[in-house]
């Protein structure tokens, strides 16, 4: 169901720089696909053509995109959690 025109992404040189480390590095494998997203609509892919391309669902792909117009770099990274970790119990 089509919610409305895409946000654009518009990518500075040192942007694209650091997002081209990110998605070719060897981090967390979640932040490095955030980061191949963003590049791709940077190229002027559609949302519906980079979930073909990364076999991702759509609804992601906008979340991604969206968070990235609204925060840049830091928007790709996992939020802190509230409440205290899980912990192991011993057997």
């Amino acid at each position: 169901m089509p919610h409305g025109k895409a946000d654009p992404i518009i990518l500075t040189d040192d942007e694209r720089s650091l997002l081209d480390r990110i998605a070719g590095g060897t981090g967390e494998q979640a932040v490095a696909k955030r980061a191949a997203i963003v590049l791709l609509a940077a190229d002027g892919l559609s949302n519906r053509s980079i979930s073909a391309q990364l076999r991702l669902e759509e609804h992601c792909i906008g979340r991604w995109r969206r968070r990235f117009a609204r925060q840049r770099i830091w928007g790709l990274f996992d939020r802190p959690r509230t409440g205290r970790p899980a912990s192991a119990r011993p057997a």
